[in-house]
């Protein structure tokens, strides 16, 4: 349907990336997530009573898709662990996979953007974040709280958002974060 949409010359060029996640309430209590990313989106998973954020997607950009180049010409397997480098030179963030938005009538492209996904279990007490680039690309999720059962989770979105507004790289893009914590 983006493909097909006619849109204002104005936004001519503008891209958009996405993370979803779908949970799927089992008999059991138990919550399978899938997650969806396109771009350079991230979902990030706290587990309950651990302190230290995990990242779930691998952004689509220029810099993972050489790592992964890389690894296939050493006849390996990329480590999750390779991708999302921070303090890489800029260009090496262009992102590689987006929805983008065209005014030209004579373009109607059918191919959507590539997009990952993976399943996982949740369970009572772990908290998922989705959240931009405006936020990752500031504060690196070592710098974020933990979050318990007592935590308020607007306060905790706040002082990101303070994180963000305080950053050396001063708040240039948007800064979207989705907060949930399953009780």
């Amino acid at each position: 349907m983006i493909n097909q949409a006619k849109h204002s010359s104005k936004r001519h060029g503008a891209a958009a990336t996405l993370a979803i996640i779908v949970g799927e309430l089992n008999s059991d209590g138990a919550i399978k997530a899938k997650i969806t990313h396109v771009g350079d989106s991230r979902v990030y998973w706290l587990p309950k009573g651990e302190s230290q954020w995990q990242c779930l997607t691998r952004d689509h950009n220029l810099l993972n898709e050489l790592i992964d180049q890389q690894a296939q010409e050493q006849g390996r397997q990329a480590e999750f662990t390779e991708y999302n480098r921070e303090g890489m030179a800029g260009s090496l963030y262009s992102i590689t996979e987006c929805f983008a938005l065209t005014s030209d009538s004579s373009y109607l492209s059918s191919e959507a953007p590539e997009s990952i996904s993976r399943t996982m279990d949740i369970h009572s007490g772990d908290c998922l974040l989705v959240c931009t680039d405006g936020i990752h690309d500031l504060v690196p999720s070592h710098e974020w709280q933990a979050v318990s059962e007592e935590t308020d989770l607007q306060d905790w979105l706040i002082t990101l958002k303070d994180q963000v507004y305080d950053s050396e790289g001063d708040a240039y893009d948007n800064g979207t974060a989705i907060l949930l914590r399953f009780d």
